[in-house]
């Protein structure tokens, strides 16, 4: 869990399923950056595929001086093995990065906060960033990233006049080099989620599924990539207002070990 003010001073890891978490000092100069973009990363223990540590990855822009136009991607990690915040490598942007990334393969990928947009690596052993120069597929007006498996899936919507009319999705080559188209969302389906016209949609993905949920949406739009089948599924109805909800995240993979020792973390 991320703070959202400068009154709250501390980040939270947990296990939901072992019902262990672990609490740590935010970083400095948290709260002066734009548009935060958080990844969590674990070491595996290589006999008994248990967890033994974790990585916080942390990257979020700052002005380089008030009267400038360029960014500096700042970033911190947070290494649990350690017990506090290491600077992480910085980078000139700009314009400000996004908040929505995707996880994979010991990265984290984001994106940067306005058109044309750019798809930046970070390499957490490394601790260095990098542009992905793959070229983007023409009039992609929104852009999600997704790890599928150990893939890093891209999905846009496409149109004109900020108009979305097609939703698409492809996948990254091991060599970063190029975009390969990887399937459409069919226009039935895309013309009764999008509703309306707007171009503002979220995906996550998790397995071999995507979920698709738009705010004026009725319901979470279901996509099984080995079957390429599309189904909805309802949406929580203990949220306030369902007219407005889109689905943010699952946040972990069900497992029952802990991963640090009981001193680090509490019940």
């Amino acid at each position: 869990m991320v703070p959202k003010s400068s009154h709250h001073k501390q980040w939270v890891v947990c296990n939901p399923i072992s019902r262990t978490y672990a609490s740590f000092s935010c970083p400095p100069g948290l709260f002066k950056l734009f548009f935060l973009a958080v990844g969590l990363f674990f070491e595996k223990d290589s006999i008994n595929d248990g967890i033994t540590s974790f990585k916080v990855v942390m990257a979020g822009s700052e002005l380089v001086a008030e009267d400038s136009e360029q960014f500096n991607l700042v970033t911190e990690v947070y290494d649990s093995s350690l017990g506090y915040w290491v600077k992480g490598g910085n980078m000139l942007l700009d314009v400000p990065l996004s908040s929505w990334k995707a996880t994979c393969n010991g990265m984290m990928f984001c994106i940067t906060g306005s058109r044309p947009y750019r798809v930046l690596g970070y390499n957490v052993k490394g601790r260095v960033w990098f542009e992905v120069q793959a070229k983007m597929p023409a009039n992609l007006i929104l852009l999600r990233l997704v790890d599928h498996n150990g893939v890093l899936l891209m999905v846009g919507g496409l149109g004109d006049d900020d108009v979305i009319n097609k939703i698409g999705m492809w996948t990254l080559n091991p060599t970063f080099s190029q975009w390969v188209e990887f399937g459409w969302m069919p226009s039935g389906v895309c013309h009764d989620f999008l509703q309306t016209q707007s171009r503002q949609f979220v995906c996550i993905g998790h397995s071999n599924f995507l979920y698709f949920s738009n705010k004026r949406c009725h319901g979470v739009l279901m996509h099984n990539i080995l079957s390429k089948s599309w189904f909805w599924i309802p949406v929580n109805p203990f949220f306030i207002n369902i007219h407005y909800y889109m689905l943010k995240g699952f946040h972990f993979q069900p497992k029952l070990y802990s991963i640090l020792n009981e001193s680090q973390y509490r019940e």
